[in-house]
This record gives C-alpha cells, structure tokens and sequence, in this order.
C-alpha cells in the first residue's frame, strides 16, 4: 500500500472522529433534559401559580363575605336608629 494510501485513511478516520465528536457535543448542548435547572424551575414555578391560584381566591371570597357581613351589620344599625326615632 502506497504512503499517500495510509495518510488519506488515517485523515479521514480522524475526520470521521472529530465530525461524531462535534455531533455529540452539539446533540448534548441543545437537547431539553428534565433534569436541567431551567427546566425544573419552569416547572417549579408554574406548580406555585397553580397552587397559588386556589388561595387567591379563598381569601378573596373570606374577604367578600366579610365585607357583606359589615354591610348588614350597618344595614341593621340603620334600620334600628330609624326605629327609634
């Protein structure tokens, strides 16, 4: 086997290396794994806002009921104070 044979295979084997190489690295960059911090922030974030969602409402209605209980209460003092005059 001629020299200039030998050379051109092992040239080409390591190009064929450093292509796979640079594929693996680029697949293993770009890919959305469930175990990155990104991710699992994302996911963390979103589970307070559901969570959050139901107690927002909860306390708005505590508070409606509250000012509607205020509300009758006046209602009824108004109604008294014009009894008694």
């Amino acid at each position: 086997m001629p020299t200039n044979t030998i050379v051109l295979i092992i040239v080409t084997a390591l190009a064929v290396l450093a292509l796979a190489g640079v594929l693996v690295w680029v697949t293993y960059k770009t890919r959305a794994s469930p175990r990155h911090p990104t991710v699992m922030a994302i996911r963390d974030e979103a589970g307070k806002k559901v969570r959050r969602r139901p107690r927002q409402q909860t306390l708005a209605d505590e508070f409606a009921s509250t000012m509607h209980s205020g509300q009758v209460e006046i209602d009824i003092k108004t109604v008294r104070a014009q009894d008694m005059s």
